[in-house]
């Protein structure tokens, strides 16, 4: 999957803080949490608005 991603950042050792301003850096659009709803899951990262809203 990997890939085909334009994009690909491994944030697993920020915290959500840090991670959201490097999504946002990276001016990625639709940020995709891979883990979903497993142990690992970073659920809290989009209040931090990490992507544009349109």
């Amino acid at each position: 999957m990997k890939k085909t991603l334009a994009h690909f950042v491994r944030i697993v050792d920020m915290d959500d803080a840090t991670a959201a301003p490097c999504i946002r850096q990276q001016e990625i659009d639709i940020p995709i949490d891979l883990q979903e709803l497993t142990s690992g899951a970073r659920p809290n990262i989009p209040a931090y608005r990490p992507a544009p809203c349109r």
